[in-house]
């Protein structure tokens, strides 16, 4: 919406919400921009306020980030609206940015009953001023919390300042020219409950008589450790040596003070520090998990965890898949427990983040440092992680791509005897299950279970006392898994079609040999025969062939970081094999052969286990 001319009004308008104010409708451009001269956003009276929020596109530069509410003209008045925030003001529908000022005597709130802006809850500032000349934006008496980065920025470059905002330093004397004269902040020195809640601070800055000294109270400090105000608790004059002192209401121990100062021109500076009200614990909330780099599948049962420090009775916890432009309430007012089950909510994301907040008062709230992962849903018949332990011959499978306790354990073959572990179908029954390879006599040990006990199926096939590599797959695609043997010294492929003795059915060079290559395979094309592959941990290269004869790869791709041990499966129950690697216990899945980023990141197992991949539970 674009706003010229003069001496417009705009009052009772829903701007990128829907018609209740509480849906965003999902807006890629600014909400208002406001040129010309003499215009009102807003109004003091019941129902003139505007709500403005949802505008949180990021383009590839900062200059074209998404702002609620844009004033270019000059002689404005913002009053009475909620920016960033649902028609409560309470749920977020961040915009990136709340308020943006580029031009001069601009009032931001004011002193009249109903003046006051909600501007909470936004992705990055609440009130940027870019880096120009102007002066006289007032930002006066409004409710500013929860925002992504400052309350209040006066240095904000929309074309290469980087993020973080970082506060405007305080500078002797205070004779800046730049955005509301880069007006140095009041000092808080401190703030005790005894009755009322008295605060003492001071400020350099010529003239302090004519400064007026808003101060705030907040449930928390802003994240750089200055501050926000989310309620205007009073105002006072400093005297002529820049100190100033003001008793506020009484009960505010355990909250946070905050000022501003706004010179006699109109200029408003950024906020102060914050500093807890002594004689009550401050309240203190921290996201402990997820706090980033965590895998969480769709539909999986996680728990959200936090701590907190005083006092904070109830809690609502929320949660973003984008990055925090958008947010739905896991559970809103619950009690205090630390802890909250949840089963995990879509979409898919890589950028998915936890929010939570006190009850009632969103200023004091916590998210997580890091984006963590929403996987998509476990599908069934998805392939799922397993590792073997030689040292102790034990076993132990998960039915899930994702960190946690194995699911299945089990010691199987003997401890210590350098038997390899292999994995297949070797029934026909749906259900993967363990295999082990004793290359000293070339003898093979399978079980149709996963669980202890004797083979069910034993034979040998190929040399005994070799370094040849076991490999399984359905090679002719009749539904059972049967054995192979990679030679790597001549890259050469021995296949059996069959669970006895016997040579191989099939004999396949594929590769170079001696080039330090580790076999793989898998359904590479989804036609029901597994076929061939080769994974050089070295140069991370991966060369997968779609027939079983000799002939160059017909998928090749970079994939993994150096060193890593090569897996396949089919993770989406897509009918189709895929790449993954496991490095120092971490794995990284692919759903498509391809390069590019892991779609299923997760931690499982110890680097000192072997990894195999199978569907155990036959889901």
């Amino acid at each position: 919406m674009w706003i010229g001319g003069s001496g417009n009004l705009l009052q009772g308008n829903h701007v990128g919400v829907d018609e209740t104010g509480t849906v965003d409708e999902g807006n890629i451009s600014h909400g208002v921009v406001v040129t010309g001269t003499g215009h009102t956003i807003g109004g003091t009276e019941a129902g003139a306020g505007n709500i403005i929020s949802g505008h949180n596109y990021a383009g590839t530069r900062i200059a074209h980030w998404r702002v609620g509410l844009d004033v270019i003209g000059s002689d404005i008045m913002v009053q009475g609206n909620r920016i960033g925030t649902d028609a409560s003001g309470l749920e977020p529908l961040p915009n990136l940015i709340g308020v943006r000022v580029s031009g001069s005597n601009v009032l931001v709130g004011g002193s009249a009953p109903g003046a006051a802006n909600t501007i909470a809850l936004n992705m990055r500032d609440g009130v940027a001023l870019p880096n120009g000349t102007q002066t006289g934006v007032r930002i006066s008496r409004n409710e500013i919390f929860g925002n992504g980065e400052l309350g209040i920025n006066l240095v904000f470059d929309p074309s290469n300042i980087a993020y973080p905002a970082t506060v405007t330093p305080n500078d002797a004397g205070d004779g800046d020219t730049g955005p509301n004269n880069l007006q140095n902040t009041p000092v808080i020195d401190s703030a005790a409950n005894a009755g009322g809640t008295f605060v003492t601070g001071h400020i350099d800055t010529p003239n302090p008589t004519t400064v007026t000294i808003e101060v705030f109270s907040s449930g928390g400090a802003d994240p750089s450790g200055f501050g926000e105000g989310q309620i205007f608790e009073g105002s006072v004059a400093p005297d002529t040596t820049g100190s100033f002192f003001i008793m506020l209401r009484g009960g505010l121990q355990g909250r946070y003070i905050t000022a501003t100062a706004t010179a006699a021109d109109g200029s408003t500076s950024e906020f102060s520090n914050a500093e807890a009200v002594v004689g009550g614990v401050p309240p203190v909330l921290r996201v402990a998990f997820p706090n980033g780099g965590e895998s969480w599948p769709a539909g999986t049962v996680r728990q959200i965890q936090w701590n907190t420090l005083g006092t904070v009775e109830q809690v609502t916890v929320r949660a973003s898949f984008d990055g925090g432009a958008h947010f739905e309430t896991i559970a809103a007012n619950v009690e205090n427990t630390g802890v909250l089950t949840w089963t995990v909510s879509g979409p898919a994301s890589q950028n998915a983040i936890v929010t939570v907040e006190k009850a009632g008062d969103p200023s004091l709230r916590d998210a997580s440092d890091a984006p963590f992962v929403v996987a998509s849903p476990l599908a069934p018949g998805a392939s799922t992680p397993g590792l073997y332990h030689g040292d102790t011959a034990s076993v132990f499978l998960r039915n899930t791509s994702q960190s946690g306790s194995a699911d299945v354990t089990f010691i199987y073959g003997p401890s210590l005897a350098g038997w390899v572990a292999i994995a297949g179908d070797w029934d026909g029954d749906g259900d993967d299950t363990i295999g082990l390879y004793d290359p000293s006599g070339s003898v093979f040990f399978l079980k149709n279970t996963n669980g202890p006990g004797a083979a069910d199926l034993t034979y040998n096939f190929g040399p005994a006392g070799t370094t040849w590599r076991p490999i399984a797959g359905d090679w002719n695609g009749d539904g059972i898994d049967t054995v192979g043997l990679y030679d790597a010294a001549t890259s050469t492929f021995f296949l059996r079609d069959e669970h006895a003795p016997g040579p191989a059915d099939t004999t396949v060079v594929f590769g170079v040999g001696g080039a330090g290559y580790s076999p793989l395979a898998g359904d590479w094309n989804g036609d029901g025969v597994d076929t061939i592959g080769l994974y050089s941990p070295v140069t991370t290269s991966v060369f997968l062939r779609d027939v079983n004869q000799p002939g160059p790869a017909d998928i090749s791709f970079v994939y993994g970081p150096t060193g890593a041990t090569a897996v396949a499966g089919d993770w989406d129950a897509s009918g189709t094999d895929t790449i993954g690697v496991v490095s120092s216990a971490t794995w990284f899945l692919r759903n498509d052969n391809s390069s590019g980023n892991a779609d299923i990141t997760f931690i499982y197992g110890t680097p000192s286990g072997t990894p195999i991949v199978g569907n155990w539970d036959g889901q």
